[in-house]
């Protein structure tokens, strides 16, 4: 409402004074005074050599005639607006269709290596690519949430040197031995998840070999998980399935899922690099190399890029001398499939507990088409900037123009725990605080969920001590959802988020079990209602939130234009603090003006419910 009334006021303007101005509608000092105004007139009066005064008049009379505005007046030469309050209510209380738009858009996000559990860092990035899918959809897009699996990466291949064993790496392709494996694995599931277990074990990899061994190691077995034929990377495959369900069944606890996972080891088996790459031999930035560093390798030219320019080594490897593909290569023919560009596409197969569909490299019953996109984004963390520009400006390079206008790396700084809850989380148990990867300090996504649900039990149950104990631990399970996925988006992504577990539980201020709580007030507050609703004019007390609701449309037109959601994070923060001071302001059932008050609750749920279901917060009934 609010951004097609700054339209309007544009066109009288330049209908008036033949000027193409920009016009802001700003909230003013008090409600006496206006509900917004504009300084439309100062700028257009230097422009003109005129008296703002003097420009505002020619103005007001045509900007009356607008809808929903009450009133103009000029007050110190600013344009101050009224609206008619009873017409906003209508208009927020009335239910409009989305209007679909034939745009695709992928959003890519979480894609974690699946060799070992998540950790905490991972949760922000699900969180933001979840929420941003559904900003986008919201919007009307046709969204697909992607989630690639990397399972022929040397992280799946140092866990998988783990089960096998230096002793063993003569028999990674021996069906016997492969066997025990497989037996062997699925006794550990029994007892614990497999993701799990395999966090220590890919730690252990790199503290029992040196580096020189590792390295030996590591390639002998990538070598066979990248050859589509080799029983290794059908056990391979077979492996990383079992640890991204995992992840899956984690993801779901906060409530996220996706349309559709394309594996690394289909896009090998299916020749997308062999399509991919006589489509990229017709740019002359895509050569063979002959002598130097890269001899025998195909490089892309990245040199001839004004990104890459003055750097020491710009040139990007995709095929090395051996014959094997490099991480870049997998990716460029990823993106292509993506955009679209190849002819070749992926089987796929239903995951039925999750209402997926994951990649397959054999023709199925059915085949589902994914990919095809008019726009890619990659919700990847910052650190990952440069390989991303390597694949943005490659396809830039090769003649992919438009495609690389089009690809999006949605980048996100890391994730850490406050000390304070370092220290709450080694009280409560040890194994909380790991060892992560490599080397460091890290907190399985797994245990951060449990801890916060513990925490949010304890006070569900002092809040509602009649509660069956099954209704408590879904209301606990449903604050924790809210808690940790509002804290994940609620920050500018250009900024390390601090974890704190207390922070993000509390009922009251800036959380999202406070958003929670408000909308369950709400909902609780028209339970109590008796008369039907009725919209008539409203009381400043009244207008105060329905004024704040004015801004919904224009915050996701702000939004959608830079995907911070820390803005429509913001804006629910600001929406439900309004709320709580209308009811503690203005008593709704059993007052007198019960039936108006009833409206603005309303309204107040009909915008406040779309904001929870973009930031991922589930509704519920009692908090």
């Amino acid at each position: 409402m609010l951004k097609e009334l700054e339209i309007e006021i544009e066109k009288i303007v330049e209908e008036v004074f033949g000027e193409k101005e920009k016009v802001f509608l700003e909230e003013t000092p008090s409600l006496e005074v206006g509900d917004f105004g504009t300084s439309i007139c100062f700028k257009l009066a230097k422009k003109l050599g005129k008296n703002p005064k003097e420009v505002g008049k020619s103005l007001v009379s045509k900007i009356r005639g607008l809808e929903p505005v009450r009133d103009v007046k000029i007050v110190n030469g600013y344009l101050n607006i009224f609206l008619d309050r009873k017409k906003v209510l209508e208009y927020i209380l009335k239910k409009r269709k989305t209007e679909r738009r034939k745009e695709k858009i992928i959003v890519e996000h979480t894609s974690v290596n699946p060799n070992k559990a998540m950790h905490v860092g991972h949760l922000r990035n699900s969180c933001l690519g979840d929420s941003l899918a559904r900003f986008l959809s919201f919007l009307g897009y046709n969204v697909e949430r992607e989630n690639y699996i990397d399972d022929t990466g040397v992280q799946v291949a140092a866990t998988l040197l783990g089960f096998i064993g230096k002793e063993n790496i003569e028999r990674i392709n021996d069906e016997k031995f492969l066997q025990e494996l497989k037996n062997r694995i699925e006794e550990i599931e029994k007892n614990q998840k497999l993701d799990i277990y395999c966090w220590d074990l890919y730690t252990e990899v790199y503290k029992k070999y040196n580096e020189e061994e590792l390295d030996k190691l590591l390639k002998i077995i990538l070598r066979e998980i990248e050859e589509p034929g080799s029983k290794l990377h059908a056990f391979a495959k077979w492996f990383a399935e079992r640890i991204f369900i995992c992840h899956l069944q984690t993801l779901k606890r906060i409530d996220i899922s996706f349309d559709f996972l394309p594996r690394e080891s289909d896009i090998v088996a299916l020749d997308f690099w062999k399509e991919t790459f006589e489509l990229l031999k017709k740019s002359e930035n895509f050569v063979y190399e002959t002598h130097g560093k890269n001899k025998n390798c195909w490089v892309i030219k990245l040199s001839k890029h004004k990104a890459f320019t003055g750097l020491k080594d710009p040139d990007k490897v995709l095929v090395r001398s051996d014959g094997t593909l490099t991480y870049t290569a997998k990716d460029i023919a990823f993106h292509f499939w993506k955009f679209g560009i190849l002819k070749r596409d992926f089987y796929s197969r239903k995951l039925e507990d999750f209402e997926t569909w994951v990649s397959e490299s054999f023709p199925q019953s059915e085949l589902k088409v994914f990919g095809k996109a008019d726009r890619v984004i990659n919700v990847i963390d910052i650190r990952q900037r440069y390989a991303q520009d390597i694949v943005k400006h490659s396809l830039e390079l090769l003649g992919y123009k438009k495609q690389a206008e089009n690809l999006v790396h949605y980048g996100y700084e890391v994730v850490a725990l406050s000390s304070k809850s370092m220290e709450e989380l080694k009280k409560m148990n040890k194994n909380y605080v790991h060892m992560s990867g490599r080397k460091g300090i890290g907190v399985k996504a797994d245990d951060l969920i449990e801890v916060l649900e513990k925490k949010a039990l304890k006070e569900i149950e002092k809040r509602h001590e009649i509660l069956s104990e099954n209704e408590k631990n879904k209301i606990a399970k449903t604050v924790t959802t809210a808690a940790l996925r509002f804290f994940m988006v609620r920050q500018n992504i250009n900024k390390i988020l601090v974890f704190d577990l207390d922070d993000a539980l509390r009922f009251e201020g800036d959380s999202g079990v406070y958003l929670l709580y408000s909308f369950v007030r709400a909902k609780n507050i028209l339970n109590r209602c008796t008369k039907e609703s009725e919209i008539t004019e409203l009381s400043n007390e009244e207008w105060k939130i329905v004024k704040t609701m004015i801004y919904f449309e224009k915050i996701l037109k702000e939004v959608e234009k830079s995907l911070d959601l820390s803005i429509l994070a913001d804006y629910a923060l600001k929406l439900a603090k309004e709320f709580t001071e209308f009811y503690h302001t203005c008593k709704v059932a059993g007052s007198e003006r019960e039936n108006v008050r009833k409206s603005v609750v309303e309204a107040f749920v009909n915008v406040f419910s779309k904001l929870l279901w973009i930031l991922g917060i589930p509704e519920i009934e009692k908090i």
